[in-house]
Protein backbone atom coordinates (compact mmCIF):
# COMPACT_ATOMS: atom_id res chain seq x y z
CA UNK A 1 0.00 0.00 0.00
CA UNK A 2 1.28 3.55 -1.08
CA UNK A 3 1.24 6.56 0.94
CA UNK A 4 -1.29 7.93 -0.76
CA UNK A 5 -3.53 4.97 -0.16
CA UNK A 6 -2.76 5.24 3.20
CA UNK A 7 -2.98 8.88 3.49
CA UNK A 8 -6.48 8.66 1.91
CA UNK A 9 -7.76 5.97 4.39
CA UNK A 10 -6.63 8.10 7.14
CA UNK A 11 -8.61 11.19 6.12
CA UNK A 12 -11.99 8.57 5.57
CA UNK A 13 -12.27 6.86 8.62
CA UNK A 14 -11.06 10.04 10.95
CA UNK A 15 -13.36 12.22 9.22
CA UNK A 16 -16.32 9.49 9.29
CA UNK A 17 -15.38 9.34 12.66
CA UNK A 18 -16.24 12.55 13.45
CA UNK A 19 -19.21 13.14 10.91
CA UNK A 20 -21.04 10.25 12.14
CA UNK A 21 -20.60 10.93 15.73
CA UNK A 22 -20.78 15.21 15.47
CA UNK A 23 -23.95 14.87 12.72
CA UNK A 24 -26.24 12.53 14.81
CA UNK A 25 -25.01 12.33 18.28
CA UNK A 26 -24.29 16.42 18.84
CA UNK A 27 -24.83 16.35 22.25
CA UNK A 28 -22.46 13.01 23.04
CA UNK A 29 -20.44 14.32 20.69
CA UNK A 30 -20.10 18.04 22.51
CA UNK A 31 -19.16 16.43 25.86
CA UNK A 32 -17.84 13.24 24.96
CA UNK A 33 -15.28 13.89 22.42
CA UNK A 34 -12.40 12.51 21.26
CA UNK A 35 -13.59 9.78 24.21
CA UNK A 36 -11.57 7.67 26.40
CA UNK A 37 -12.20 9.90 29.18
CA UNK A 38 -11.18 13.32 27.39
CA UNK A 39 -13.21 16.17 26.46
CA UNK A 40 -12.26 18.59 24.04
CA UNK A 41 -15.30 20.18 22.28
CA UNK A 42 -17.15 21.32 25.54
CA UNK A 43 -13.56 22.86 26.48
CA UNK A 44 -13.88 25.33 24.38
CA UNK A 45 -17.46 26.95 25.13
CA UNK A 46 -20.82 26.80 24.89
CA UNK A 47 -22.66 23.98 23.33
CA UNK A 48 -24.27 24.76 19.98
CA UNK A 49 -26.45 21.83 17.87
CA UNK A 50 -26.48 24.03 14.88
CA UNK A 51 -22.59 24.18 14.65
CA UNK A 52 -21.84 20.84 15.43
CA UNK A 53 -23.92 19.22 13.05
CA UNK A 54 -22.19 21.50 11.11
CA UNK A 55 -19.43 20.21 11.61
CA UNK A 56 -20.50 16.39 11.15
CA UNK A 57 -21.91 16.67 7.70
CA UNK A 58 -19.19 18.23 6.13
CA UNK A 59 -16.78 15.78 7.71
CA UNK A 60 -19.32 13.30 6.38
CA UNK A 61 -18.90 14.97 3.01
CA UNK A 62 -15.37 14.97 3.11
CA UNK A 63 -15.20 11.34 3.90
CA UNK A 64 -17.44 10.20 0.94
CA UNK A 65 -15.62 12.81 -1.82
CA UNK A 66 -11.95 11.33 0.11
CA UNK A 67 -13.85 7.57 -0.15
CA UNK A 68 -14.42 8.36 -4.19
CA UNK A 69 -10.96 9.14 -4.27
CA UNK A 70 -9.67 6.08 -2.87
CA UNK A 71 -11.90 4.11 -5.04
CA UNK A 72 -11.44 5.40 -8.07
CA UNK A 73 -7.72 4.98 -7.91
CA UNK A 74 -8.21 8.48 -10.33
CA UNK A 75 -5.24 10.95 -9.41
CA UNK A 76 -7.20 13.81 -10.20
CA UNK A 77 -9.92 12.82 -7.47
CA UNK A 78 -7.04 12.24 -5.03
CA UNK A 79 -5.22 15.84 -5.82
CA UNK A 80 -8.89 17.34 -5.38
CA UNK A 81 -9.40 15.31 -1.80
CA UNK A 82 -6.25 16.79 -0.44
CA UNK A 83 -6.63 20.52 -1.48
CA UNK A 84 -9.88 20.30 0.26
CA UNK A 85 -7.79 18.57 2.84
CA UNK A 86 -5.46 21.48 3.44
CA UNK A 87 -7.97 23.61 3.09
CA UNK A 88 -9.75 22.73 6.09
CA UNK A 89 -6.77 20.91 8.18
CA UNK A 90 -4.85 24.28 8.38
CA UNK A 91 -6.33 26.11 9.78
CA UNK A 92 -8.25 23.31 12.31
CA UNK A 93 -4.34 22.80 12.98
CA UNK A 94 -3.54 26.38 13.57
CA UNK A 95 -6.86 26.94 15.94
CA UNK A 96 -6.22 24.25 18.10
CA UNK A 97 -2.25 24.87 18.05
CA UNK A 98 -3.44 28.56 19.66
CA UNK A 99 -5.99 27.33 21.97
CA UNK A 100 -3.76 24.24 23.84
CA UNK A 101 -4.69 25.98 26.97
CA UNK A 102 -7.75 24.49 26.64
CA UNK A 103 -6.86 20.89 27.33
CA UNK A 104 -6.30 20.08 30.72
CA UNK A 105 -2.66 18.57 30.31
CA UNK A 106 -0.01 17.64 28.65
CA UNK A 107 -0.65 14.14 27.45
CA UNK A 108 -4.16 15.12 26.05
CA UNK A 109 -2.11 18.94 24.44
CA UNK A 110 0.35 16.18 22.52
CA UNK A 111 -2.51 14.11 21.40
CA UNK A 112 -4.39 16.59 20.27
CA UNK A 113 -1.12 17.93 18.24
CA UNK A 114 -0.41 14.89 16.65
CA UNK A 115 -4.18 13.54 15.50
CA UNK A 116 -4.33 17.18 13.63
CA UNK A 117 -1.02 17.17 12.58
CA UNK A 118 -2.36 13.83 10.79
CA UNK A 119 -4.86 15.69 8.95
CA UNK A 120 -2.36 18.69 7.50
CA UNK A 121 0.15 15.75 6.52
CA UNK A 122 -1.92 13.21 5.10
CA UNK A 123 -2.94 15.82 2.09
CA UNK A 124 0.44 17.71 2.03
CA UNK A 125 1.49 13.69 0.76
CA UNK A 126 -1.30 13.37 -1.33
CA UNK A 127 0.02 16.03 -3.10
CA UNK A 128 3.50 15.39 -3.12
CA UNK A 129 2.85 12.00 -5.02
CA UNK A 130 0.53 13.63 -6.81
CA UNK A 131 -2.31 11.61 -6.01
CA UNK A 132 -0.74 8.57 -7.42
CA UNK A 133 -2.33 5.42 -5.80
Amino acid sequence: MNITRIALLYQIVSSAFVGIWALFFPDAFYTNFPGFGMHWIRADGAFNEHLIRDVGSLNLGLAIATTYALTSKNPAAAIASALVGVVFSVPHFLYHFQHLELLPNLFERVLNMVLLGGHVIAPVLMLKTRGES
